[in-house]
């Protein structure tokens, strides 16, 4: 009896244990995600590779030997999406042309850095010396609300996007990443 007890706690005491647990937050699609008003396409981050193709089709190129743990895979007109095992972490955009834009604020290479500032509500952080052509805007989501919060602060951003900006203060580029991107995958 008290054996049948003793394998009835080691049974249940775990179950009780997953439920108390929290599954690790995800970023809700709409805000890291871009999206393609024509074509009425998004993508976003933590897709993974055969959603992002059955989206988008094959690209026109693929890099997975460049860095040891991300692939680059180039859709054209200026899209590029990266992939760390098999899953995106990386959303590139170097040319208005793919048509794709941030879903949240529209953003998209030629639109102006006041406008990103507009989109998000708040600042963002600039980048000091060689990289004052940067500003990050860190991002995160809490009760699906966007918090932002500059680069230096505690936490772990669930993603950010950064502005590459020219000295007009247009967008020339404009990056979503996935906190990952600066994690070591997992073991």
């Amino acid at each position: 009896m008290l054996l049948e007890k003793l394998k009835l706690a080691l049974m249940i005491v775990p179950i009780f244990f997953m439920a108390g647990c929290s599954a690790p937050k995800t970023v809700p699609v709409d805000y890291a995600a871009l999206t393609n008003e024509q074509s009425k396409k998004t993508i976003a981050l933590d897709m993974k590779e055969e959603e992002i193709t059955g989206i988008l089709g094959k690209p026109e190129t693929k890099d997975d030997e460049s860095l040891t743990d991300l692939a680059l895979y180039d859709y054209g007109n200026g899209l590029i999406v990266g992939f760390r095992e098999g899953k995106v972490i990386w959303l590139m955009l170097e040319s208005a042309e793919s048509g794709y834009a941030t879903k949240i604020g529209e953003l998209t290479v030629g639109k102006s850095l006041e406008q990103a500032k507009q989109a998000y509500a708040f600042e963002g952080s600039p980048g000091n010396g060689p990289f004052d052509f940067i500003h990050t805007f860190k991002l995160l989501i809490e009760d699906n609300k966007v918090i932002g919060q500059p680069l230096e602060a505690e936490g772990t951003p669930y993603y950010w996007i950064e502005c590459y900006i020219d000295e007009d203060g247009i967008i020339y580029k404009l990056l979503i990443t996935h906190h990952e991107m600066i994690e070591p995958p997992a073991d």
